[in-house]
């Protein structure tokens, strides 16, 4: 099996729709995501070579065999979106460059529709909030070290489900 390295965009979208939906087949994918099928069938064999999911043939009598993708057990989702964490970490960081794609996500929330614009602000203020609560060396000592993966990603769930709760409160008001 090879090496987990690092996920493209079309990696990491087809992976979230996958977690979230277990069993879906290829033209599913393609439909949500509004990809070419060439396209998906090469990211698919890419996850499926780096062993991140998991294809099984769907046998049904009189109709075509379907192949439906699962998350590979054996990694499991919190395998998978530790790396994928890995990589937004990377794409903050290069945050710099005046092509990131952040700045054409700060693009798309200039168009976002008002409550979920609302949902998103309140997030960034929890998270300003946050910060200024705690000085520099209280909030790097309370942060999971970098190298210690399953202590990261259990915090960053814990933030995840915080402000989600937190944006909901604003959106259901």
């Amino acid at each position: 099996m090879e090496v987990l390295k690092a996920f493209s965009k079309s990696e990491v979208e087809i992976i979230r729709l996958i977690a979230l939906h277990p069993g879906v087949v290829s033209s599913f994918l393609e439909d949500s995501l509004s990809l070419d099928q060439p396209h998906v069938s090469k990211v698919l064999k890419r996850l499926l070579r780096k062993g991140c999911i998991r294809r099984i043939k769907d046998v049904s009598p009189g109709k075509r065999d379907l192949l439906r993708y699962y998350i590979n057990p054996s990694h499991g989702v919190q395998s998978v979106y530790s790396l994928i964490d890995k990589d937004m970490d990377n794409l903050v960081e290069a945050f710099s460059s005046r092509h990131s794609i952040i700045y054409r996500f700060l693009a798309a929330l200039h168009d976002v529709d008002p409550v979920a614009f609302s949902a998103f602000n309140t997030a960034m203020q929890d998270i300003f909030s946050l910060r200024q609560q705690n000085d520099v060396s209280s909030s790097l000592s309370s942060l999971p070290r970098i190298d210690d993966s399953s202590a990261r990603l259990k915090h960053r769930n814990r933030l995840a489900v915080r402000f989600w709760r937190r944006a909901r409160l604003v959106v259901d008001g």
